[in-house]
């Protein structure tokens, strides 16, 4: 099942939405009402972390809101192709972004039972989950040189939402989109959840 595709940044049309022509621009970022996430980093670590299987097939991104932060984040989970994640009260945990710091990401552990408050803290504000295969993820950042990615909202289609994906170098507590690939998630849940759907944190 294809979960993303690859988009030149700067050329593609994405359910209506035209990214900028200028050289240097980024795409075009929708935003979710207030207290949804805007932005969210994950370095190759984390990325690495929740992914730590051989058998491992894609990430899992969902939107989130921890308590007492004024805007909304988004946490990682790696899982098999059946969408059930690797997480284990062993490891690995939910990772939940919380800012940027020195060269990478500053990311909290989670238990799951405290990863899935932060969904529910969303209130109004409809949770989703954005799937991208491994392959997907890693492969770009490698070929563009890249240590890590951001996540940025965007509509899937008039009701669904979506995230958007790019490479990123972190330096000096400060993050650069790369390059002129990004990468969309073409199944979000709960677009398509597998089965069982709630193999998905949302969803459980």
């Amino acid at each position: 099942m294809i979960t993303s595709k690859r988009i030149p940044a700067l050329a593609a049309i994405i359910t209506g939405m035209f990214l900028p022509a200028c050289s240097g621009d980024v795409h075009t970022v929708s935003h979710l009402p207030d207290g949804g996430f805007t932005e969210a980093f994950f370095d190759l670590d984390d990325l690495r972390a929740v992914a730590n299987d051989d058998k491992v097939h894609c990430f899992h991104f969902y939107n989130a809101h921890h308590d007492g932060e004024a805007t909304g984040t988004v946490l990682a989970m790696g899982a098999y192709e059946s969408h059930e994640e690797l997480y284990s009260w062993s490891g690995p945990w939910y990772r939940r972004y919380k800012g940027l710091v020195g060269g990478g990401a500053d990311c909290v552990k989670m238990i799951k039972s405290d990863a899935k408050d932060d969904i529910l803290n969303l209130g109004e504000i409809k949770p989703f989950a954005a799937v991208f295969t491994v392959t997907d993820v890693l492969g770009l950042i490698t070929k563009v040189g890249a240590d890590g990615i951001r996540l940025t909202p965007m509509m899937a289609n008039a009701t669904t939402w979506t995230m958007a994906l790019e490479p990123v170098k972190f330096e000096d507590g400060r993050a650069e989109v790369i390059g002129t690939e990004r990468l969309v998630s073409t199944t979000p849940c709960p677009e398509v959840c597998g089965e069982p759907p709630t193999y998905f944190l949302h969803r459980y």
